[in-house]
Order: C-alpha cells, then sequence, then structure tokens
C-alpha cells in the first residue's frame, strides 16, 4: 500500500509541475519580458517617421500652449510628434514663471487628437519596438500630468485611442458641443500604452474605467460630467480662449508660486515632501502681501 500511494503522489507531483510550467509559459507569453532601450535611441527611431508638429507657445500671462498640429490626419501623433511632445514637456518643466498649460489641437482643425498615427504606428512593428514606444510615451505623458502647471485639455471632434488617454493627462478636461472621447483600443485588439489606464483609474474608479475600456463607449459631455471625466462645456466661437480663461479663473488673485506649489501638492504623497514644498512659502513675499492686507475670514 505505501509503494502504492507513493507512485499515486509522484504522478500527481509530476502533473501539477506540468501544469504549473504550461500556465507559466501562457503567462509569460503575454508580459513582454525584453530591455528597454535608451531615450535618445527611442527618440532616434520615432523621428524617422515624419508628419506635423507638437509646438509649445508660452505667453507672458504665464499660461502656455501645446499645440498639436496635424490637421490632415485629425492631429495624429506620427512618430516625430511624439518627441516634440516630450522635448516641449522638458522645456515647460524648466519653466518657471508658468502657472498654467492648455493642450489642444490645432486652432483651425477643431479636432484634438485621433491617436497615433496610423502611418506611423503600422511601421513600428516588433515587441520590441512597441515596448519602447509604449515606454516613451508612458514617461512623456507621466511627466505632462506632473508638472507643476494647472493644466486643462480642450477636447474638440471625435478623439480616440491615444487621444483619449493624452486627455487624461491634465488636471481638467473642457468639451466642446458635440464632442466626444473613446478608448477603442479593445475593438483594435490592443490595451491602452501611454499611461491612459492608470490615470482613467484615478479619475473615474477602478471598476468604472474597466467597463469604459472594455465596452468601448463613447464618452460624451452629459455622460463624461457624470463619472467625473469632464469638467465643464465650451460653448465659445474661440475655444482656445475660452479654455485660458478657464484657467485663469481657477487661480484669479492667486501669486504664482502658490499655485504652482498647490500643483506639487495634490502630486504628493509623502509627508515630508509636503513640508519641503511648504516651507519656502512661509513668510515668502506672497505670505507677506497677504499678512500686510489683514485679510478677514468669513
Amino acid at each position: 500500500h505505501f509503494y502504492k500511494r507513493l507512485t499515486m503522489f509522484i504522478k500527481h507531483y509530476l502533473r501539477t509541475i506540468k501544469t504549473s510550467q504550461v500556465l507559466m509559459n501562457n503567462r509569460s507569453a503575454l508580459i513582454h519580458t525584453g530591455k528597454k532601450s535608451s531615450i535618445e535611441a527611442t527618440k532616434k527611431m520615432l523621428n524617422d517617421y515624419k508628419g506635423g508638429s507638437v509646438d509649445l507657445i508660452k505667453q507672458d500671462n504665464g499660461i502656455a500652449h501645446l499645440v498639436l498640429n496635424h490637421p490632415e490626419r485629425r492631429n495624429a501623433l506620427s512618430g516625430s510628434m511624439m518627441v516634440d511632445m516630450a522635448d516641449a514637456v522638458e522645456e515647460l518643466e524648466k519653466w518657471e514663471e508658468g502657472v498654467g498649460l492648455v493642450v489642444r489641437g490645432a486652432g483651425d482643425s477643431r479636432i484634438f487628437c485621433a491617436g497615433g498615427d496610423l502611418k506611423s504606428v503600422e511601421k513600428i512593428t516588433g515587441r520590441d519596438a512597441s515596448f519602447d514606444l509604449s515606454i516613451f510615451m508612458n514617461q512623456t505623458t507621466e511627466k505632462l500630468s506632473k508638472l507643476p502647471l494647472v493644466s486643462v485639455c480642450l477636447v474638440e471632434g471625435m478623439v480616440v485611442g491615444g487621444g483619449a488617454e493624452l486627455a487624461t493627462a491634465t488636471d481638467f478636461r473642457l468639451v466642446t458641443p458635440g464632442s466626444s472621447v473613446t478608448f477603442v483600443h479593445a475593438k483594435m485588439g490592443v490595451a491602452p500604452a501611454w499611461g491612459g489606464t492608470r490615470r482613467l483609474v484615478k479619475l473615474v474608479g477602478q471598476n468604472k474605467a474597466l467597463e469604459i475600456l472594455l465596452s468601448c463607449q463613447k464618452i460624451d459631455f452629459e455622460k463624461g460630467s457624470n463619472i467625473g471625466f469632464f469638467d465643464d462645456t465650451v460653448e465659445d466661437e474661440k475655444p482656445s480662449m475660452a479654455a485660458e480663461k478657464f484657467l485663469l479663473n481657477k487661480f484669479s488673485g492667486v501669486d504664482p508660486s502658490v499655485v504652482r506649489a498647490m500643483k506639487r501638492m495634490v502630486l504628493n504623497q509623502d509627508p515630508e515632501q509636503e513640508a519641503r514644498i511648504f516651507a519656502p512659502l512661509w513668510g515668502g513675499p506672497a505670505n507677506r502681501a497677504a499678512l500686510q492686507k489683514n485679510i478677514k475670514h468669513r
């Protein structure tokens, strides 16, 4: 009996190992294990796919406009535009006079972004290249979302795919009448690659985000405002100016140093870092000016 039970145990153990190996192999096939390329190497690869531009306009009032300019492709991002965007975000990180940012499509196009330009995307083949592209755009959009600037995305037209992901990278979202956002990735047999999933979860919650991603449902203003995706609608003849006014109203009367500090604070999770952000403001020019006004809080 002992040998019979031992034999049965060994057979069961071997079957378990084999099953585990199959499961591990299946799982590993779904996770890319390759090494990532350097940012410079990825930039060089992306720059081979030309088309359009991402233009940065910095203004004296502290508001910058990050403009997707590729109207013939519905402002879809080519490879070179992705590099433009990364360079623009790096420049904004160094812009100490800035307080606000409008992310939008080119003025006459009346559309924000149709995602990645298929003329570029279709040429970027293989897991290694797609992995590098995803890493690059994840880092760019993450930096964009963490700029010490209060930011708003102006959603115009039918915004899909990567454009929907970009819309999540700002603090606020404004939408023009009839415009919408759709995460179409599931229908295309892929998943978001530019950091949109993480940010969508923060905006609407895990369950709602999963529903939106799996259903590819169109998010118009009514639906978007109900779930916390859209903040307001714009019915102005000059939407870009309305978006700028929206930002200025958000921090009207607030010193630029305080605006930048507040943005850093809402992104921060570390108590010590919060104290480090706070310390330069205490007794600083804005604080002293406010004390001299003898402001009454009612």
